[in-house]
């Protein structure tokens, strides 16, 4: 799949790190992330030995206090919005068991407001697959199909990652960006939805200039309506998404469904999506947050001429305890 939506910024250095492997811990499945990355979970060391030491297991569980509160294990360095309980997670003993300050005594929340997005982009390095750009050495692109097919093609040639590796800030550059604004209170429920593509730089292969913008469509990517109460709002997630020089360029694709439930206290995001590029989803809650859902690094071996084949088959979910 020749597909390279592409965009700029905030220059992270990637090490031949494997950001994005999976890893265990007892018994728990995590990923390998940056420290700072593991926003909604707690992190373990040891785990990820072939990445570098800011690059840790992150795992995600739920806990419950004694009074049966419950609430999600934290390292203790990484915040609280309410108190930590001692022996009630697994790890080292700066891993507790985080008790949101609403919870003891209450049986639901009576008024949430959840902002859930989730984005593709391409990110600064990929081994293999991206390259420096020509006279801007903090910069990188990707080479679609071959250079010299350029005059045939128009996806063919030179094109601008999105200069990043993951975050959270909804201002960041990615190929695709969807989100869904989600209030439940004791009687009613709304929602509503936004998408954007950022520009698709087309770049000279042999100065690094630029040669062309283009924008990308957003009519395939959307949120569809599967169920709506005072309990809780089920969303079903489609989006696809081509390199905007060719009609007929290859998408990529994602599917999922998103849950917030006011009872239960969680919000779900079950999906799958494409070999290539990269993937993150993240959510707040109330105005706390950032926190991550899930990330996903590209498939071992994929790039822009990965798409357009079996499409969205990568599992990619994750769940939140408010």
């Amino acid at each position: 799949m020749q597909t390279a939506i592409i965009c700029q910024l905030l220059l992270v250095t990637l090490a031949a790190a494997k950001i994005g492997d999976s890893c265990t811990y007892d018994g728990i499945k995590g990923k390998c992330v940056t420290s700072s990355s593991c926003t909604s979970g707690f992190v373990v060391t040891g785990y990820c030995p072939d990445d570098p030491a800011n690059v840790k297991c992150c795992l995600s569980k739920a806990c419950t206090s004694t009074a049966g509160s419950k609430g999600l294990c934290l390292n203790t360095g990484s915040g609280c919005d309410g108190t930590f309980v001692k022996n009630r997670c697994p790890g080292p003993s700066d891993v507790q068991c985080c008790i949101a300050e609403d919870s003891e005594g209450s049986d639901d929340l009576n008024d949430i407001e959840v902002v859930f997005w989730i984005n593709a982009f391409i990110p600064l390095y990929i081994e293999g697959v991206t390259k420096l750009v020509p006279n801007h050495g903090d910069r990188s692109m990707v080479v679609a199909l071959a250079e010299n097919l350029e005059s045939v093609l128009a996806i063919a040639g030179c094109f601008a990652t999105d200069q990043r590796s993951y975050s959270s800030s909804k201002a960041s550059s990615a190929r695709m960006h969807s989100e869904a604004p989600v209030h439940i209170d004791t009687n009613s429920y709304d929602w509503s939805q936004a998408h954007h593509c950022d520009s698709t730089i087309k770049l000279d292969c042999d100065d690094g200039s630029v040669r062309e913008k283009k924008t990308a469509d957003i009519k395939g990517m959307k949120f569809t309506p599967r169920e709506g109460s005072s309990s809780r709002v089920v969303l079903d997630y489609t989006a696809g998404a081509g390199n905007p020089f060719d009609a007929f360029a290859p998408e990529i694709n994602l599917v999922g469904t998103l849950t917030v439930d006011r009872l239960a206290k969680t919000v779900t995001y079950s999906g799958k999506v494409d070999d290539f590029p990269t993937f993150e989803a993240y959510a707040t809650f109330n105005g706390f947050g950032p926190y991550t859902v899930d990330t996903l690094w590209p498939e071992k071996g994929s790039n822009p001429s990965s798409l357009g084949g079996i499409g969205a088959k990568r599992p990619f979910s994750g769940i939140l305890y408010i």
